[in-house]
């Protein structure tokens, strides 16, 4: 690494100030960036997403080997700044070079770094692994770690906005008039949930990849820029490199007064009695040291205020053993914070399996959601539930069957009438393949929740008398027939009116 061939200006920067210096280095190599990019992230997804039939799957891969992508686009860009010349051909020669070392640590245990490309040079560039890593990483980030952790979550927002553009950009494309559903399976709205993430299509899928696509090499060149920033400001590199050029100037003049001599040597006659020296340029160093430590990039102050006892204590005793004490209660201080940090990964990692388990054992599909093409079926259980089959008044003829002594044909009249007013007025999703539990937990997300209760006491009566042969009393049948009327008489009521 030679930094005095570096392509860009160096001088101490702010944080913000860095970044903005790595979308412009992102801008003026898009070629060399992108074009490693594509090359290695785009065959990989086509094959991920062929492999996997589960397309989140698919994109929760490719999510997980970012950081192996991003080495690439590190490693090119890294070698375009240091004046090398780097492209896509030769970064995947050098594939064995930035893929080593520190690659299984970073998809594993650093995966979830949320300064992850401000710290990647540092296992990358500077191939450093281990407790050197470790104390590597803190010297860089003890000033710019704020500014990585907001660019991880700007560029997270950033993809997530690119990702929702490019899926309703290709669904008002498409020639059926370009309304974006927002209600079923497949619309943009339905990605806001977390359930239906495990239904991603191959649309959705490729909407991610050309979102990450497009932000990724802008992630990892304002990382690496903030890397420069930081090592400028602890090793003086701007004033390293004003030096070199210096002393290159000086070396220059230096061949050039040396090559006049010789030449006034050979023109001057032999019989000059005397010869002047060229004055060296080792005398105007200093002054051209001045004139340069007199620039404003070197004009800097800073002020410190520190706390400081006065006493009369001896100091030569007593700083050595307070620093030592700092730095024991440091360390302690440190190996609690690791090992909080380690419980705090760990609790997040079973907590989001809990959550995964949950989410496929009780919502295995979206069935409670309402549907556009939703068709309500016209049978359930051998039972006739269509409107035209049914009286106006269920709750009356009901009752009326019961006081002839029609106490089953009461029970089933009155069935009939809650599955039908389920599924044709209220628009809950019941399939003809479902079961009744299956009806009664849709009733529960479907309806209000008296008539929900309603519902389900209805159905444990049905059952006892439709499948364990028990007689019902006819008390009991006539409060099921007053109460119909009160849930479902009328469209939009389930609920009891307000005294």
């Amino acid at each position: 690494m030679r930094i005095e061939r570096i392509a860009i200006g160096l001088r101490p920067r702010t944080g913000w100030e860095s970044l903005d210096l790595g979308f412009q280095m992102s801008r003026r190599w898009w070629r060399q960036a992108w074009g490693i990019w594509l090359a290695l992230y785009i065959p990989t997804a086509v094959v991920v997403l062929g492999v996997f039939s589960n397309k989140f799957y698919a994109v929760l891969l490719l999510w997980w080997l970012k950081p192996l992508f991003d080495r690439a686009v590190l490693h090119g860009i890294s070698r375009l700044v240091f004046g090398e010349q780097c492209g896509v051909v030769s970064t995947l020669r050098a594939a064995r070079e930035w893929m080593h070392p520190g690659m299984f640590v970073a998809l594993t245990l650093r995966r979830f770094e949320w300064a992850r490309s401000f710290a990647l040079p540092v296992s990358s560039l500077e191939n450093q692994t281990g407790k050197s890593a470790r104390t590597r990483r803190a010297l860089l980030g003890s000033r710019m770690r704020d500014n990585a952790v907001w660019l991880t979550v700007v560029c997270l927002h950033l993809e997530w906005i690119t990702r929702k553009s490019l899926f309703a950009l290709g669904t008002m494309l498409i020639p059926s008039g370009g309304d974006i559903p927002m209600e079923d399976g497949s619309g943009i709205g339905s990605a806001l949930f977390f359930g239906n993430l495990l239904s991603w299509n191959l649309t959705e899928a490729i909407c991610y990849v050309g979102a990450v696509s497009l932000i990724e090499p802008f992630y990892v060149a304002a990382g690496f820029s903030l890397y420069l920033n930081r090592r400028t400001i602890l090793e003086g590199w701007d004033i390293e490199i004003q030096l070199r050029r210096l002393s290159n100037r000086l070396l220059s003049a230096a061949k050039s007064a040396a090559a006049v001599l010789v030449c006034c040597v050979l023109l001057i006659a032999p019989e000059s009695s005397s010869l002047f020296a060229a004055e060296t340029p080792q005398a105007s160093a200093s002054e051209e040291i001045a004139r340069v430590m007199a620039e404003p990039e070197f004009d800097q102050y800073k002020e410190v205020q520190r706390w400081r006892w006065l006493g009369e204590d001896n100091e030569e005793e007593a700083e050595p053993q307070s620093l030592e004490w700092a730095l024991f209660w440091s360390r302690i201080a440190k190996l609690f914070s690791d090992i909080w940090q380690g419980l705090m990964w760990v609790a997040i990692a079973i907590l989001a399996l809990i959550v995964i388990y949950l989410l496929r054992k009780y919502i295995p599909e979206p069935r409670m959601r309402k549907s556009g093409d939703y068709e309500p079926p016209t049978n359930l259980f051998g039972l006739n539930v269509s409107p035209e089959s049914l009286p106006d008044d269920i709750g009356a003829a009901a009752s009326a069957l019961a006081r002839q002594g029609r106490l089953r044909d009461a029970l089933s009249l009155l069935y009939r009438g809650a599955l039908s007013v389920l599924i044709h007025r209220h628009r809950v999703v019941v399939r003809a393949g479902d079961t009744e539990g299956d009806c009664e937990r849709a009733a529960q997300a479907g309806l209000p929740s008296e008539a929900s209760g309603y519902f389900s006491r209805l159905l444990e009566i049905w059952r006892q008398a439709a499948y364990a042969g028990s007689e019902t009393e006819s008390q009991t049948i006539d409060e099921l027939c007053h109460d119909w009327s009160l849930y479902f008489s009328q469209p939009g009521s389930g609920q009891r009116a307000q005294s």
